[in-house]
């Protein structure tokens, strides 16, 4: 059986998607035959054969560059794929998700190159073949011959307050231990990509900071920001220790972070993040509650929902930029709804989410997300719940009961 659900897709985030992003997140990448990461495909075969529940991302990239993401989710018993073609930009008039079911998945040796197949009742659909398999890239994780250093790239926190502000990587020269250069590579999102990036709203003359972790061997990490200006220049900002303070006025600003760990240079990773600022204008007022709900604001742009006084959730202010530009990284749509709010229409989405696979703990959840615009400006309020399937109808409909006591101050 096949389903498809329009508009399921983050325009502005699979923008970004790059084989080199694909590659760091752990996704079996095939580029025009050339694959990177295949052994996930077969542990995910070996799952399938033992009855193990498994999941596994595969991104396929047209011969325009286009990517076209592939979601195997197997849950013992069938293999369900979400075919994701809403940035190809030769699909046709039909774009979005598409879902379908399969029984087994194999793969066909006698053919050169190898062939792998996705199998229902009606027969075989081909899945990728291998022309070449490239080797997995030293991105993420440092290579098993460095004992004693950590398995993965420096973990980073850019926050303001309780916000915490999402980042991509530009370029990195890092390496696990003085004098071993492992993964010297420019492969993160350039500049005219990271322009497009959704913008995090903050507070005018709000400070930003930095935090990245140590790494046995090295120096303490140290930090450096440079401002693009409008002819795409980057200017020199002013860093205090490891924190910022962003502009005292309205606008949009995209920041070049550089985090040194010394050694000549050979320890640093570069990144991108975004942020919109914004005047006390805008304030959230919350009516009422359902029982046994609360919400913890932080000012009035941002806090922690609770139920039965544990923290389950959060309300914040995000850039807003039509379609579903708003979601959160790492997210999959699994069901979209329209809603109403006491600040007028939005979309609530129910969410798969899992962490990047550079994270140390990895995890899957479900998410119950509400993008509320605000009228006349590129922002919203984003609100999100963490649920499971015993609680999803439940906390869906405490949600909707949340949203519509929301009202603008």
């Amino acid at each position: 059986m096949v389903f498809f659900l329009t508009g399921c897709s983050s325009k502005q985030a699979l923008k970004l998607y790059t084989p080199q992003q694909a590659i760091a997140n752990g996704d079996v990448v095939d580029v025009h035959g050339q694959v990177t990461n295949l052994e996930k495909l077969e542990n995910f075969m070996i799952a399938v054969d033992k009855g193990t529940a498994s999941k596994l991302k595969i991104t396929t990239y047209t011969t325009e560059g286009d990517p076209i993401i592939k979601v195997l989710d197997y849950d013992g018993k069938t293999i369900t794929m979400s075919t994701d073609n809403s940035l190809d930009k030769f699909a046709g008039p039909i774009k979005g998700i598409t879902y379908s079911s399969y029984t087994k998945i194999t793969k066909d040796d006698t053919q050169s190159p190898p062939s792998y197949y996705l199998v229902d009742s009606s027969g075989r659909q081909l899945l990728l073949t291998a022309t070449k398999i490239l080797p997995p890239m030293p991105m993420d994780d440092i290579t098993a011959d460095q004992p004693g250093y950590i398995s993965k790239y420096p973990k980073l926190d850019i926050t303001s307050g309780s916000i915490k502000i999402n980042w991509v990587r530009s370029t990195a020269n890092y390496t696990s231990k003085p004098d071993v250069l492992i993964g010297n590579s420019n492969f993160g999102v350039e500049m005219d990509d990271a322009l497009s990036l959704p913008a995090h709203v903050v507070m005018m003359g709000s400070r930003i900071d930095f935090k990245a972790a140590d790494v046995p061997g090295l120096d303490k990490p140290s930090y450096k920001v440079q401002l693009v200006g409008k002819n795409k220049e980057l200017i020199g900002y002013p860093v205090d220790n490891s924190s910022i303070y962003v502009p005292k006025e309205d606008g949009e600003f995209l920041f070049q972070l550089e985090v040194n760990w010394g050694y000549n240079g050979n320890h640093q990773i570069f990144y991108w993040f975004k942020i919109s600022t914004i005047t006390n204008q805008i304030g959230l007022r919350i009516n009422g509650l359902p029982t046994g709900w609360d919400i913890n604001l932080n000012g009035d742009k941002d806090g922690q929902i609770l139920k039965k006084g544990k923290v389950v959730g959060q309300i914040e202010m995000i850039g807003y930029y039509g379609n579903n530009s708003s979601l959160p990284n790492h997210s999959s749509i699994v069901q979209t709804e329209d809603i109403t709010s006491g600040l007028g229409k939005g979309k609530m989405y129910i969410l798969d989410r899992d962490t990047p696979a550079a994270s140390a703990e990895q995890r899957r959840w479900t998410e119950i997300y509400v993008v509320l615009p605000i009228s006349n400006s590129n922002l919203a309020f984003g609100i999100s719940i963490d649920t499971d399937e015993s609680s999803l109808n439940g906390d869906m409909t405490a949600m909707k009961n949340i949203v519509q006591e929301l009202a603008l101050k």
